[in-house]
């Protein structure tokens, strides 16, 4: 398996979360899941979950979404309790939470054959640690990994589909994305530079697929390597990247010598 290196230190801090993952989204219950509750012996546990959990009539994916459980008038899951914790796993454990449950915010895709696991900045601790270390995105082979049931993408780079488009050359071009951001400056005006050059790079390649001239994607990320590209005419286009930044390093107050991140 592949990660970024903040993966190994990402554990959920539960109540402690500013946020919450189980507030205001569909809470997805999987099949096998599912059935499992229909099973539990536990009695306060069995009442709420015959109550609160109900099929899924709209499903697409038995591994996802085959039921759900039900959010009440504020949009809380109906299993988060007082210390905004999950009665399922207080009672139960983490056995029986659901696929997406147990999952967010990971977020496994399979590349060539291998998985590769990162997590979304949704989550706050996450977003911590990517944001509070120069070396949170180094990529770690880690070894074997036990399967996992939610594939977000599944990419064959050699697969005929792909031929002449560009996640025939995700590797390559991930890289390169990635190397815009080696270094450790926030400071704004270098992070909206930084972006600006990934966005300018980024309409590039796509130009270069649709014009069906994928084969030069070698020397585009080699003038990426090289300069401050800039390889469009209209900025429009990138106005989206700096505005990320922008909001970004406003509620960005410090990175303390311990590589946390503090929020103002």
């Amino acid at each position: 398996m592949k990660s970024p290196r903040y993966m190994l230190n990402f554990k959920c801090i539960g109540g402690d979360c500013e946020d919450n993952c189980c507030i205001g989204w569909d809470v997805d219950i999987d099949k096998e899941t599912y059935i499992k509750y229909k099973n539990v012996t536990h009695p306060q546990m069995k009442r709420e979950l015959d109550r609160y959990i109900k099929k899924n009539p709209a499903s697409y994916d038995d591994k996802v979404d085959y039921a759900f459980a039900m959010l009440d008038a504020n949009k809380h899951c109906t299993f988060l309790n007082a210390d905004r914790l999950c009665m399922i796993h207080k009672h139960l454990g983490e056995s029986f939470l659901s696929n997406v449950c147990g999952s967010f915010p990971r977020i496994n895709n399979m590349i060539d054959g291998t998985l590769e696991q990162s997590a979304t900045l949704s989550c706050p601790e996450i977003a911590r640690l990517v944001l509070g270390s120069s070396s949170s995105m180094e990529i770690l082979e880690l070894g074997p990994a036990k399967p996992s049931s939610i594939i977000t993408y599944d990419v064959k780079q050699e697969a005929r589909k792909f031929s002449g488009k560009l996640p025939s050359k995700l590797s390559i071009v991930r890289d390169a994305c990635m190397s815009c951001f080696e270094g450790e400056s926030t400071d704004l005006t270098t992070v909206n530079q930084r972006l600006m050059k990934l966005g300018d790079f980024i309409i590039a390649a796509d130009q270069l697929e649709k014009q069906k001239k994928l084969g030069q994607i070698e020397a585009l990320i080699k003038r990426l390597g090289e300069r401050a590209i800039s390889f469009t005419k209209d900025d429009t286009q990138l106005k989206p990247f700096v505005s990320i930044s922008e909001k970004l390093i406003k509620h960005l107050h410090h990175v303390g010598a311990d590589d946390s991140i503090r929020y103002v």
